[in-house]
Protein backbone atom coordinates (compact mmCIF):
# COMPACT_ATOMS: atom_id res chain seq x y z
CA UNK A 1 0.00 0.00 0.00
CA UNK A 2 1.24 3.56 -0.73
CA UNK A 3 1.67 6.44 1.88
CA UNK A 4 -1.31 8.34 0.14
CA UNK A 5 -3.87 5.44 0.46
CA UNK A 6 -2.87 5.65 4.47
CA UNK A 7 -4.56 9.57 4.31
CA UNK A 8 -8.05 8.96 5.84
CA UNK A 9 -9.58 12.40 4.41
CA UNK A 10 -11.26 14.04 7.59
CA UNK A 11 -14.13 16.22 5.68
CA UNK A 12 -16.99 13.90 5.06
CA UNK A 13 -18.95 13.77 1.41
CA UNK A 14 -20.05 17.14 -0.03
CA UNK A 15 -20.37 15.72 -3.59
CA UNK A 16 -24.46 15.21 -4.06
CA UNK A 17 -23.99 13.49 -8.06
CA UNK A 18 -21.89 10.72 -9.22
CA UNK A 19 -19.39 12.74 -11.41
CA UNK A 20 -18.86 15.42 -8.55
CA UNK A 21 -17.54 12.16 -6.64
CA UNK A 22 -15.03 11.09 -8.89
CA UNK A 23 -14.07 14.57 -8.64
CA UNK A 24 -13.71 14.60 -4.74
CA UNK A 25 -12.61 11.66 -4.21
CA UNK A 26 -9.48 12.35 -6.23
CA UNK A 27 -8.75 15.77 -4.85
CA UNK A 28 -9.01 13.94 -1.05
CA UNK A 29 -6.39 11.44 -2.58
CA UNK A 30 -4.09 14.20 -3.08
CA UNK A 31 -5.07 16.14 0.30
CA UNK A 32 -7.31 18.77 -0.88
CA UNK A 33 -9.56 18.67 2.29
CA UNK A 34 -12.21 21.51 4.48
CA UNK A 35 -12.40 24.63 3.35
CA UNK A 36 -10.20 24.23 0.23
CA UNK A 37 -12.31 21.35 -0.52
CA UNK A 38 -15.10 23.37 -0.06
CA UNK A 39 -13.64 26.33 -3.01
CA UNK A 40 -12.28 23.31 -5.38
CA UNK A 41 -15.98 22.12 -5.71
CA UNK A 42 -17.66 25.31 -5.77
CA UNK A 43 -15.25 26.36 -8.61
CA UNK A 44 -15.85 23.25 -10.44
CA UNK A 45 -19.71 23.29 -10.08
CA UNK A 46 -20.08 26.34 -11.32
CA UNK A 47 -17.30 25.95 -14.64
CA UNK A 48 -19.23 22.70 -15.21
CA UNK A 49 -23.01 24.12 -14.58
CA UNK A 50 -23.19 21.74 -11.56
CA UNK A 51 -21.69 18.75 -12.76
CA UNK A 52 -23.48 18.47 -16.21
CA UNK A 53 -20.72 19.05 -18.71
CA UNK A 54 -17.29 18.40 -19.13
CA UNK A 55 -17.03 20.12 -22.15
CA UNK A 56 -17.69 24.03 -22.85
CA UNK A 57 -20.41 25.10 -24.87
CA UNK A 58 -20.51 26.97 -27.94
CA UNK A 59 -20.28 30.58 -26.92
CA UNK A 60 -19.19 34.23 -28.85
CA UNK A 61 -15.53 33.69 -26.92
CA UNK A 62 -15.02 30.89 -28.99
CA UNK A 63 -13.94 32.07 -31.54
CA UNK A 64 -11.37 34.55 -30.50
CA UNK A 65 -9.41 30.96 -29.42
CA UNK A 66 -8.63 31.20 -32.93
CA UNK A 67 -4.85 31.96 -34.27
CA UNK A 68 -4.10 35.25 -34.83
CA UNK A 69 -5.33 36.88 -32.18
CA UNK A 70 -4.46 38.02 -28.62
CA UNK A 71 -6.56 35.71 -26.79
CA UNK A 72 -4.62 32.51 -28.89
CA UNK A 73 -1.41 33.70 -28.15
CA UNK A 74 -2.38 33.75 -24.68
CA UNK A 75 -3.90 30.52 -24.84
CA UNK A 76 -1.25 28.43 -26.49
CA UNK A 77 -2.59 28.12 -29.70
CA UNK A 78 -0.35 28.32 -32.90
CA UNK A 79 -1.73 26.02 -35.17
CA UNK A 80 -5.21 26.43 -37.46
CA UNK A 81 -7.90 24.94 -35.90
CA UNK A 82 -5.98 24.97 -32.57
CA UNK A 83 -8.64 27.31 -31.42
CA UNK A 84 -12.02 24.07 -31.61
CA UNK A 85 -9.46 21.59 -30.87
CA UNK A 86 -8.84 22.92 -27.22
CA UNK A 87 -11.98 24.45 -26.37
CA UNK A 88 -12.32 24.49 -22.84
CA UNK A 89 -12.63 20.59 -21.36
CA UNK A 90 -12.73 18.72 -17.68
CA UNK A 91 -13.70 20.35 -14.15
CA UNK A 92 -12.23 23.10 -14.59
CA UNK A 93 -12.14 23.72 -18.54
CA UNK A 94 -8.68 23.13 -19.21
CA UNK A 95 -8.31 25.51 -22.55
CA UNK A 96 -5.93 26.08 -24.87
CA UNK A 97 -2.82 24.07 -26.35
CA UNK A 98 -0.35 25.18 -23.72
CA UNK A 99 -2.77 23.80 -20.89
CA UNK A 100 -3.59 20.51 -22.46
CA UNK A 101 0.18 20.23 -23.19
CA UNK A 102 1.25 21.32 -19.12
CA UNK A 103 -1.00 18.25 -18.54
CA UNK A 104 -0.03 16.45 -20.81
CA UNK A 105 3.55 16.67 -19.33
CA UNK A 106 2.59 16.38 -15.99
CA UNK A 107 0.58 12.89 -16.39
CA UNK A 108 1.69 11.25 -18.89
CA UNK A 109 -1.26 11.16 -20.72
CA UNK A 110 -1.37 12.40 -24.00
CA UNK A 111 -4.48 14.69 -24.34
CA UNK A 112 -2.80 16.66 -26.73
CA UNK A 113 -2.62 14.13 -29.54
CA UNK A 114 -6.27 12.99 -28.15
CA UNK A 115 -8.18 16.48 -26.42
CA UNK A 116 -10.96 14.25 -26.08
CA UNK A 117 -9.67 12.05 -22.44
CA UNK A 118 -10.42 15.19 -20.79
CA UNK A 119 -13.99 14.47 -21.08
CA UNK A 120 -13.29 11.63 -19.32
CA UNK A 121 -13.97 12.03 -15.58
CA UNK A 122 -10.94 10.07 -14.21
CA UNK A 123 -9.10 11.82 -16.49
CA UNK A 124 -10.65 15.08 -15.80
CA UNK A 125 -10.42 15.07 -12.42
CA UNK A 126 -6.70 14.43 -12.65
CA UNK A 127 -6.36 17.16 -14.35
CA UNK A 128 -8.49 19.77 -11.96
CA UNK A 129 -6.64 18.66 -9.45
CA UNK A 130 -3.42 19.28 -11.71
CA UNK A 131 -4.06 22.78 -12.25
CA UNK A 132 -5.30 23.27 -8.52
CA UNK A 133 -2.20 21.93 -7.18
CA UNK A 134 0.38 23.61 -9.33
CA UNK A 135 -1.50 26.79 -10.56
CA UNK A 136 -3.88 27.66 -7.32
CA UNK A 137 -2.59 26.68 -3.94
CA UNK A 138 0.41 28.22 -4.54
CA UNK A 139 -1.19 31.71 -5.14
CA UNK A 140 -3.89 31.16 -2.33
CA UNK A 141 -3.88 32.29 1.40
CA UNK A 142 -7.40 32.25 1.83
CA UNK A 143 -9.56 29.80 0.59
CA UNK A 144 -12.90 30.85 1.92
CA UNK A 145 -11.73 34.10 -0.32
CA UNK A 146 -13.92 33.05 -3.31
CA UNK A 147 -13.41 36.16 -4.89
CA UNK A 148 -9.21 35.38 -4.96
CA UNK A 149 -10.00 32.00 -5.75
CA UNK A 150 -12.10 32.74 -9.01
CA UNK A 151 -9.41 35.13 -10.49
CA UNK A 152 -7.12 31.93 -10.76
CA UNK A 153 -9.13 30.40 -12.22
CA UNK A 154 -11.08 32.63 -14.88
CA UNK A 155 -8.82 36.18 -15.21
CA UNK A 156 -12.07 38.19 -15.87
CA UNK A 157 -13.97 36.92 -12.55
CA UNK A 158 -16.91 35.80 -14.15
CA UNK A 159 -19.66 33.89 -12.68
CA UNK A 160 -18.94 35.53 -9.43
CA UNK A 161 -22.29 35.51 -7.40
CA UNK A 162 -23.01 31.84 -8.72
CA UNK A 163 -18.79 30.96 -7.27
CA UNK A 164 -19.82 32.62 -3.78
CA UNK A 165 -23.23 30.89 -3.87
CA UNK A 166 -21.65 27.38 -4.20
CA UNK A 167 -19.13 27.67 -1.59
CA UNK A 168 -21.59 28.71 0.73
CA UNK A 169 -23.28 25.53 -0.24
CA UNK A 170 -20.45 23.29 0.01
CA UNK A 171 -18.99 24.92 3.02
CA UNK A 172 -21.96 24.81 5.02
CA UNK A 173 -21.70 21.22 4.43
CA UNK A 174 -18.43 20.53 7.00
CA UNK A 175 -18.57 20.14 10.25
CA UNK A 176 -17.73 23.07 12.47
CA UNK A 177 -14.45 21.74 13.36
CA UNK A 178 -13.55 22.38 9.68
CA UNK A 179 -15.84 25.54 9.24
CA UNK A 180 -13.63 29.24 8.66
CA UNK A 181 -12.76 30.78 11.76
CA UNK A 182 -12.21 33.93 12.37
CA UNK A 183 -12.28 35.91 16.56
CA UNK A 184 -14.47 38.98 16.83
CA UNK A 185 -13.88 41.29 19.47
CA UNK A 186 -16.77 42.79 21.14
CA UNK A 187 -17.74 46.87 20.78
CA UNK A 188 -16.81 48.67 23.76
CA UNK A 189 -18.42 51.63 24.51
CA UNK A 190 -15.90 54.50 25.56
CA UNK A 191 -17.37 56.44 28.65
CA UNK A 192 -17.71 60.04 28.51
CA UNK A 193 -14.61 62.12 29.54
CA UNK A 194 -14.22 64.88 32.17
CA UNK A 195 -15.53 67.45 29.28
CA UNK A 196 -18.27 65.51 28.26
CA UNK A 197 -17.37 64.39 24.97
CA UNK A 198 -17.33 61.12 23.88
CA UNK A 199 -14.43 59.31 22.38
CA UNK A 200 -14.98 57.29 19.17
CA UNK A 201 -16.09 53.93 19.85
CA UNK A 202 -13.46 50.70 19.15
CA UNK A 203 -15.11 48.77 16.53
CA UNK A 204 -15.02 45.52 16.12
CA UNK A 205 -12.08 43.72 14.37
CA UNK A 206 -11.81 40.25 12.75
CA UNK A 207 -8.73 38.18 14.25
CA UNK A 208 -7.70 34.77 12.25
CA UNK A 209 -7.79 32.00 14.22
CA UNK A 210 -4.49 30.67 15.57
CA UNK A 211 -2.41 28.21 13.65
CA UNK A 212 -3.19 24.80 15.39
CA UNK A 213 -0.16 22.78 16.27
CA UNK A 214 -0.23 19.26 16.45
CA UNK A 215 0.78 17.56 19.53
CA UNK A 216 4.01 16.80 20.20
CA UNK A 217 4.97 13.20 18.45
CA UNK A 218 1.67 13.69 16.33
CA UNK A 219 1.72 13.83 12.19
CA UNK A 220 -0.13 17.13 11.44
CA UNK A 221 -3.55 16.63 9.68
CA UNK A 222 -5.21 19.51 7.24
CA UNK A 223 -5.20 22.81 8.77
CA UNK A 224 -2.63 22.53 11.35
CA UNK A 225 0.98 23.87 11.09
CA UNK A 226 3.27 21.70 9.20
CA UNK A 227 0.77 20.11 7.23
CA UNK A 228 1.87 18.67 3.63
CA UNK A 229 -0.43 16.91 1.57
CA UNK A 230 0.69 13.64 0.94
CA UNK A 231 2.05 12.70 -2.45
CA UNK A 232 2.39 16.77 -3.31
CA UNK A 233 5.96 18.32 -3.60
CA UNK A 234 5.61 21.86 -4.97
CA UNK A 235 9.19 21.15 -6.76
CA UNK A 236 8.09 18.63 -9.00
CA UNK A 237 4.84 19.64 -11.31
CA UNK A 238 2.32 16.93 -11.50
CA UNK A 239 3.05 15.02 -7.92
CA UNK A 240 0.35 14.15 -6.32
CA UNK A 241 -1.70 12.95 -9.58
CA UNK A 242 -1.07 8.64 -9.48
CA UNK A 243 -1.37 6.44 -12.39
CA UNK A 244 -4.61 4.59 -12.89
CA UNK A 245 -4.37 0.96 -13.56
CA UNK A 246 -7.68 1.08 -15.32
CA UNK A 247 -6.92 3.95 -17.95
CA UNK A 248 -7.71 2.40 -21.18
CA UNK A 249 -4.51 3.99 -23.37
CA UNK A 250 -2.32 1.54 -23.03
CA UNK A 251 0.68 4.31 -24.19
CA UNK A 252 0.07 7.16 -21.71
CA UNK A 253 -0.18 5.22 -18.71
CA UNK A 254 3.17 3.30 -19.60
CA UNK A 255 4.46 6.83 -19.45
CA UNK A 256 3.31 7.97 -16.42
CA UNK A 257 4.31 4.90 -14.72
CA UNK A 258 7.72 5.19 -16.29
CA UNK A 259 7.69 8.88 -15.04
CA UNK A 260 6.21 8.37 -11.62
CA UNK A 261 8.64 5.16 -10.70
CA UNK A 262 5.58 2.63 -10.78
CA UNK A 263 7.30 0.59 -13.77
CA UNK A 264 10.77 -0.16 -15.14
CA UNK A 265 11.87 1.55 -17.80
Amino acid sequence: MRFYELFQPTTPPLAQTPLASVLERTAKQAGIDGVELAQFLAQCHVETIGFNTLKELPNKWQKHYEPPSKTAAMLGNTQPGDGQRFIGRGFIQVTGRYNYDQFAQNSGIDVVKHPEYLENPTTAAKAAVDYWLNRVRPSVKNFADTHSVTKLINHAGKNIAERTQAFKQYVAKLPPELQPKTQVAQTKQVQPNVAGQKKPDVKSKAVPAPVVKPAKGQTPKPGQAGYVPPGYDPNKPGSGIYADPNYKDPDSLSTMLKQKGLASK
